[in-house]
């Protein structure tokens, strides 16, 4: 079992990402870490400043989820992706938290500027669009990343790329290319 993570600030091509990587390899099964109901109670535990149980959910959910994926899958060379995990949790809880989920796995980090995210974000038919906010959270992902790039970290900003090399990019970091 292979495991890869994507994430990055919502409308930065992640989500895009992660279905142009199911395309291209067939035995690839995605895990959303803010499914609905876990996402919701999550939001739940922060918006009430619960933050040490809020990280302890999410981080046991990942855990569970990887169990399972080693339990069914073995050894197999499945591709387990996560769309979204530690990088959204850095962005959203205390510094202080950010130890439980290290060591840190494989990740590919997708940044957009807080231009291309705001035309993303219309592009796709939101109505409204706070840009403050997402000047602001685009900085902060972009902050947050640069102080864990490394080999096993990969940045791709979508800024001025195509997709599909976009998706080159991503395989070549899997392995697949």
């Amino acid at each position: 079992m292979r495991k890869i993570v994507i994430d990055g600030y919502n409308y930065s091509g992640k989500s895009e990402l992660v279905s142009d990587i199911q395309i291209n390899i067939s035995d690839a099964l995605v895990f959303q870490t803010f499914d609905s109901n876990i996402g919701e109670f999550f939001m739940w535990l922060y918006n009430n400043k619960r933050y040490r149980l809020a990280n302890d959910v999410l981080l046991n959910t990942v855990f569970m989820k990887d169990i399972c994926n080693k339990n069914v899958y073995g050894e197999d060379d499945n591709l387990i992706i996560y769309d979204t995990h530690w990088l959204t949790m850095f962005s959203i809880l205390p510094e202080k938290y950010w130890s439980t989920w290290f060591p840190l796995p494989k990740t590919i980090i997708c940044w957009a500027s807080g231009n291309k995210t705001i035309e993303n974000m219309i592009n796709s038919g939101l109505k409204q669009v706070f840009c403050g906010g997402v000047d602001y959270n685009c900085k902060l992902y972009f902050e947050i990343a640069q102080m864990f790039i490394c080999e096993h970290i990969k940045f791709i900003d979508t800024t001025k790329i195509e997709r599909n090399a976009v998706l080159d990019q991503a395989l070549e970091f899997i392995g697949c290319n």
